[in-house]
């Protein structure tokens, strides 16, 4: 009876643990998982928001995929190099991907298919384009604002 009692416990606790660190392996591929369609989403347009927030989880996401940590490196260097060169940071953002789907095991997923295979239409970059443009006015025109208030502050 003893035995039976023991058993049942017994089975029930590592059923429990099992499961527990099954859905701690989910979580973080699921976390991987987001981090690498965000950066696949804004392939065409990298210094979106939240892009550069994903770009900056890799360190943590992927703590234990040193290829992938290898590939974000080097585009960090690119990014961060004098004179900034636009081919170089792009080659290197498309390995990062590259690196990351195979971390991943994604089948069919190579430099050829993520590098050709995006959707970033006309219309969307003139967007893009006009409301950095917007931006931009609208920061110089506060600080004309502030420039000539603290002008007049000053007579």
């Amino acid at each position: 009876m003893l035995l039976v009692i023991g058993a049942s416990l017994l089975s029930g606790l590592m059923g429990v643990v099992i499961t527990l660190l099954w859905e701690s392996q989910m979580s973080h591929r699921r976390q991987k998982l987001d981090v690498f369609k965000t950066l696949l989403s804004y392939r065409g347009y990298i210094v979106a928001e939240p892009n550069l927030r994903a770009l900056n989880s890799i360190d943590v996401v992927f703590y234990n995929e040193r290829v992938v940590r290898d590939a974000f490196k080097a585009f960090i260097d690119a990014a961060n190099a004098k004179p900034h060169e636009d081919q170089i940071l792009l080659a290197r953002y498309l390995k990062l991907l590259e690196c990351m789907a195979k971390a991943l095991k994604y089948k069919g997923v190579d430099w050829s298919r993520i590098n050709e295979c995006f959707y970033l239409p006309q219309g969307a970059l003139d967007r893009i384009r006009e409301e950095e443009l917007l931006r931009k006015a609208s920061l110089q025109n506060q600080m004309a604002i502030v420039q000539e208030r603290v002008a007049l502050q000053s007579k």
